[in-house]
């Protein structure tokens, strides 16, 4: 049994000590603790009911306590990168835990909506979905709507801001508080009143075991998995990070097999096994369509992966021949990496050693402006602090890269991969937009993080 469950034994009396052997599976343990057995009372069963939900209660807790442990640190870099990587691919991220680190990530990133009439923030709160309704608005950001140009977190257990009235089968009391947290303590807003009486309620919360009919109830656990079906079976590659596809999990193993068999599988985790070994993570990740195309093992595993997906996508910037190269070459930098707190929105241009630098722009003036961006730009500087075609556009910027110049943009002595590059027009003015990723050292992952 792993931690969770000695600890779970140790703060519940009635638990007692029955299963606590190291070689008894987590999710084999609660399975039968959560299950009606048949050869009991029906008052037996009802109290083993009220028993599960206590647990769940006490699961809750725990992460709580963890959550806010892992929160008050500084944010892992390769966690950063991760989500920003998953911003530039418009992932779809599958998750079967309840912990919102992720979606603090994501606060932190600072990630960047590009469109005609400006930049914003990419927030977790509109990229989670489908979710609960949220309370009514207190800060401007609440009233943001998802986001389709961003990546989509579907939580498919729920979540520790999940709340409603346990037993509720039709989900007609579901809610959720808004995440705002990000790491090292910091918010993106303070915390409001929960005027509601959201946090009053139950956690919503699908407890990891093979018996979760009651749970599959509710409107929104419906279109959860439907909306992750739909994701995994069109799905061009499938990234398994952490996931042991417990024989518990019997559901989440018959979602993931429903990946193409043409699919590229990767496959992340500390101890993954061999993929000739069918009673192995690998081999059961080699069963779902056939063959596994790349494994990432040991502690570095998560950070490894982490950078050749960022080598990956940066190398496929122009797999598509550019159709606009006379296209002005705006740069958005995550949130912070400017002067203001707001996103950041520079144009390209040479830097006096050929690399990719910056220089500052009016970016809501660009739609209004009877000249293109490079000559706005140009135009703002002291006479004799750039030359005119030092200012990037998309054929330059090829030609660069083909020419061995870093995928990077240098900025205030920051380094930025660029992972992806978008065309917008902006008024009558053809833009491309690079979105980055800044260059951290990628630290390795603890052998001890939980699935």
């Amino acid at each position: 049994m792993n931690d969770l469950g000695h600890e779970l034994q140790s703060r519940l009396d009635f638990l007692g000590e029955e299963s606590s052997s190291a070689s008894v599976n987590f999710e084999d343990w609660l399975n039968v603790r959560v299950t009606a057995l048949p050869f009991l009372k029906g008052w037996q069963n009802a109290s083993r009911s009220a028993q599960a939900e206590r647990i769940i209660a006490e699961i809750a807790a725990i992460l709580d306590e963890r959550t806010n442990a892992a929160l008050s640190t500084a944010s892992p870099a390769w966690l950063l990168r991760l989500v920003e990587l998953w911003h530039a691919e418009n992932a779809a991220v599958v998750t079967f835990n309840y912990d919102p680190l992720v979606e603090s990530a994501i606060n932190e990133a600072g990630l960047i909506h590009f469109h005609s009439r400006g930049a914003n923030r990419v927030l977790a709160d509109t990229q989670v979905f489908p979710a609960p309704p949220a309370p009514p608005a207190v800060y401007y950001l609440d009233n943001d709507s998802p986001n389709s140009s961003s990546l989509q977190l579907l939580k498919l257990h729920g979540s520790l801001n999940w709340y409603w009235s346990s037993g509720d089968r039709l989900g007609t009391t579901l809610s959720r508080t808004r995440e705002r947290r990000t790491f090292a303590g910091r918010r993106v807003v303070p915390e409001p009143e929960d005027f509601t009486g959201t946090k009053m309620l139950d956690r919503f919360l699908v407890p990891p075991v093979s018996t979760k009919s009651a749970y599959y109830s509710p409107y929104l656990t419906n279109a959860l998995w439907r909306s992750a079906h739909d994701h995994i079976s069109r799905a061009k590659s499938l990234t398994i990070i952490g996931y042991s596809l417990p024989k518990t999990d019997q559901v989440g193993t018959e979602l993931l097999a429903t990946v193409p068999r043409e699919a590229q599988v990767r496959l992340i985790d500390f101890t993954p096994g061999n993929q000739d070994d069918d009673a192995s993570l690998a081999g059961r990740v080699n069963a779902l369509n056939g063959s596994i195309d790349h494994v990432w093992s040991g502690a570095r595993s998560v950070p490894d992966f982490v950078q050749s997906l960022s080598q990956e996508l940066s190398g496929k910037l122009f797999d598509v021949t550019p159709t606009k190269p006379d296209a002005d070459v705006l740069v958005a930098l995550p949130v912070g990496a400017g002067d203001t707190s707001e996103p950041s929105i520079f144009i390209a241009c040479r830097t006096e050693n050929g690399n990719i630098g910056t220089v500052d722009i009016d970016f809501p003036l660009i739609a209004r402006s009877q000249m293109p961006p490079r000559a706005m730009a140009f135009n703002s500087l002291p006479a004799g602090y750039r030359e005119f075609d030092s200012f990037i556009r998309v054929g330059r910027l090829r030609e660069m890269l083909d020419a061995g110049v870093p995928p990077t943009v240098i900025h205030n002595d920051r380094e930025f991969l660029i992972v992806s590059i978008e065309y917008n027009l902006i008024g009558p003015w053809d833009v491309a937009l690079l979105t980055t990723s800044e260059e951290r050292p990628l630290e390795h992952l603890s052998p001890n993080v939980d699935d």
